[in-house]
């Protein structure tokens, strides 16, 4: 990757740990406008959030790409929390970072990309926090209906069994910190391809694959804490998307991915201006760090909105 700077932001009085890329030497002037990039649900920022980031300072932007609180080489505990609330105001902090890049960054031409995870989370801070002037969800994923429904897949449809189990975990959990235990973080995935079960299904075994292979990076460990699904089973990133507008909204899919239900709802859910592009015969994965046809589309969707008069 491109050179980067490393930098500390607060969300909620957590630090975030971030990478700033600058616009590349002889890139299009942006006029000062900057991305904010989030990493995918288990991911962090030197994976395919940083690849987009160098994408987006390769074509003149800004782009800040971070840890999410509890994850990453940012702070809290415990480790691996998946705190959906969290997750957007780290977006909203991260805005408030750019700001201070004051003769850099144009407080009034900032953008969030959002991958898998991130694509729900950028939907849900766009909604409600006017700075953000343009919102890009990168083959999304509402971690909230995946785990109502038991998986990412459209013909998953709310699991009432699958919820009670969750929840139970969830309260096993608390009560168990509560009583002075330590409880880790669980393994959301192999520990290496050779041991993915023949059952699993092929969103993870894909998964699986990206993570273990070319997205390997060793804090990316798959381990999510199980406090995690009681604060994810009642949210929904798309619900209120109606909110983004008149600020414009670009959702990505993949032709392959078993996620592009989700594309399609947070698409059809808001209002214009909007903009919906399904990349052919791609799965959710395939395009990780391939930027060979989302990028293009991404950059000239931030370049129409962002770096006008």
């Amino acid at each position: 990757m491109s050179c980067h700077t490393r930098v500390i932001f607060l969300s909620n009085d957590f630090e975030v740990v971030g990478n700033l890329y600058a616009p590349t030497v002889g890139a299009p002037d942006r006029r000062g406008a900057a991305i904010i990039v989030g990493h995918p649900y288990t991911g962090v920022k030197e994976q395919t959030a940083g690849f987009y980031a160098e994408y987006c300072a390769k074509n003149g932007f800004y782009a800040l790409a971070f840890d999410a609180t509890y994850q990453g080489e940012s702070s809290g505990e415990p480790r691996g929390l998946e705190y959906p609330a969290q997750r957007v105001e780290d977006f909203k902090s991260a805005a408030s970072y750019l700001t201070t890049l004051k003769g850099l960054v144009d407080p009034e031409r900032i953008g969030v990309l959002g991958i898998c995870g991130s694509g729900g989370y950028v939907c849900s801070a766009a909604q409600s926090d006017v700075r953000i002037k343009a919102a890009v969800s990168l083959v999304p994923y509402c971690v909230g209906r995946a785990a109502r429904n038991g998986g990412p897949n459209e013909e998953d449809k709310p699991n009432s069994a699958a919820i009670a189990g969750m929840l139970k975990f969830s309260a096993d959990t608390r009560n168990a910190i509560s009583q002075g235990n330590k409880v880790e973080a669980v393994e959301f995935r192999p520990k290496s391809v050779e041991e993915i079960p023949a059952d699993m299904g092929s969103f993870m075994r894909k998964g699986t694959h990206y993570y273990l292979g070319t997205g390997f990076h060793p804090r990316s460990t798959g381990k999510v804490h199980p406090k995690s699904w009681d604060l994810m089973i009642n949210y929904d990133s798309f619900a209120l998307n109606n909110l983004i507008s008149p600020r414009p909204l670009l959702v990505i899919g993949c032709e392959d991915a078993e996620t592009l239900h989700f594309a399609k709802e947070a698409y059809e859910a808001a209002l214009e201006p909007k903009e919906i592009f399904i990349v052919p015969s791609k799965g959710h994965f395939d395009i990780y760090q391939d930027a060979s046809v989302a990028g293009p589309k991404t950059v000239q969707f931030l370049e129409k909105h962002l770096c006008g008069a």
